[in-house]
C-alpha cells in the first residue's frame, strides 16, 4: 500500500519547512507539570489529548501534530495546534516551544526559538534524537539565537547517531527517522544509498511505510533499477503490516488501508472495502476517517460525526 505519509507522528523535517503564519496562540489557563519521561508517546489522537490533559507535555505535541499537519483530523487547525504548542512548551518541552515558533510570527517565533534552545539542549543531552536534531536545524538556520552552523550539525548528527543506534536494536520507527534525514536533512547528512539502507530495515522491521516508500523506489526506479515485481512484493509485505497493526487497534493503519482501497493504491481500487476499513478508523479515533467513510456511503459514521446530509461540518471523534 502506498502511504499517505512516510510517517504520521514525527514532524520535525517538516517543522523546517513550515513557516506559515497564523496568530499568536492564547496561553492556556491551566498549568501543566514538567514532562517527567521526553519520550513519551501515544498514537490516536483522542489517547494524545487525553495525555496532554493529564499532565504530558509531550503528548501535547504530539497532539498539536496532528492537528496542524490534518493527521486523524479534518480540517488541519493550525489555531488549535498553536494553543497546544504554547501549552507544551510552558510545561518545558522544546519540541513545543520549537512548533510554537514556527507557528507564530516573527516575534513570538523568535522568542518561542530562543526558549526551545536550551530545553532541546538538556533533552539531547539526555540522547532524545527528535530534541537533538530540532535543536541542530535552529542552530544552522539562526533562530532563536545566533547561527551556528558547526554546532547545528553536529547536533543533527548526533540526532541521525541515536536514530541510527536505535533502528539496528530493532526500532522500525527509528528507521524511519534515519532515512528520512539521510534522504531530505541538511545538505551534510544527506545520503541516498543509505536511506535505502534505512527504508529496506524499516520494512524488514515491520514498519508498513518503510515497505511502501522502497517500493515506490522500484516502481520509479529512484536511486534503484526499476523493478515492477519486486515494487508489488514490497507494496503486498506493507499491506500485511498494515492489515496487522489495523487489526490491532491502530487507527492509522486502518486509515491507511482505506485509502489504498479507496484510490486503488497498489491494490485494486475496491470502496466496499475502503468504507470497512476507515469506519474501524472511525472507530479508533481517527475522525478524517470519520468522514471519508460518511463520503463513501457510511451511514453510520455520517451520523456519529454529524453529516447526515452533508449540512454541518466534521466533529473531532475524541
Amino acid at each position: 500500500m502506498v502511504p499517505l505519509k512516510l510517517c504520521r507522528c514525527l514532524s520535525l523535517l517538516v517543522l523546517v519547512l513550515g513557516l506559515a503564519c497564523v496568530s499568536t496562540p492564547v496561553a492556556p489557563s491551566a498549568s501543566l507539570a514538567p514532562e517527567k519521561d521526553s519520550r513519551a508517546s501515544c498514537s490516536a489522537l483522542r489517547e494524545c489529548l487525553a495525555a496532554c490533559e493529564a499532565g504530558s507535555a509531550r503528548a501535547c505535541t504530539l497532539a498539536a501534530d496532528r492537528f496542524r499537519y490534518g493527521s486523524g483530523v479534518s480540517p488541519r487547525d493550525e489555531s488549535r495546534a498553536g494553543q497546544l504548542y504554547l501549552r507544551a512548551c510552558e510545561a518545558r518541552d522544546g519540541l513545543g516551544c520549537a512548533g510554537w515558533g514556527w507557528l507564530s510570527r516573527r516575534a513570538v517565533a523568535e522568542e518561542a526559538f530562543a526558549r526551545a534552545r536550551p530545553l532541546l539542549e538538556a533533552a539531547c543531552a539526555l540522547e532524545d534524537a527528535e530534541a537533538c536534531v530540532s535543536e541542530g536545524m535552529l542552530r544552522l538556520q539562526g533562530r532563536g539565537g545566533p547561527v551556528e552552523g558547526i554546532e547545528g550539525e553536529a547536533r543533527v548528527r548526533r540526532g541521525l547517531e541515536l536514530f541510527t543506534a536505535a533502528c539496528r536494536e530493532g526500532t522500525g520507527s527509528a528507521c524511519v527517522r534515519a532515512a528520512s534525514l539521510f534522504e531530505a536533512g541538511p545538505a551534510p547528512v544527506r545520503d541516498d544509498s543509505r536511506a535505502l539502507v534505512y527504508l529496506q530495515r524499516a520494512c524488514d522491521a515491520g514498519v508498513p511505510g518503510g515497505c511502501s516508500a522502497l517500493a515506490l523506489r522500484y516502481l520509479t526506479g529512484r536511486g534503484v533499477p526499476r523493478d515492477k515485481a519486486r515494487a508489488m512484493a514490497l507494496f503486498r509485505k506493507g499491506g500485511e503490516f498494515y492489515r496487522a497493526s489495523c487489526d490491532a487497534g491502530e487507527a492509522a493503519a486502518c486509515a491507511e488501508l482505506g485509502q489504498a482501497f479507496a484510490l486503488g493504491q497498489g491494490v485494486a481500487a475496491d470502496p466496499v472495502r475502503a468504507r470497512e476499513y476507515l469506519e474501524k478508523a472511525c472507530g479508533f479515533g481517527d475522525e478524517a476517517s470519520c468522514r471519508r467513510a460518511c463520503e463513501l456511503g457510511s451511514s453510520r459514521t455520517c451520523a456519529e460525526c454529524g453529516l447526515l446530509g452533508f449540512q454541518s461540518p466534521p466533529r473531532a471523534v475524541y
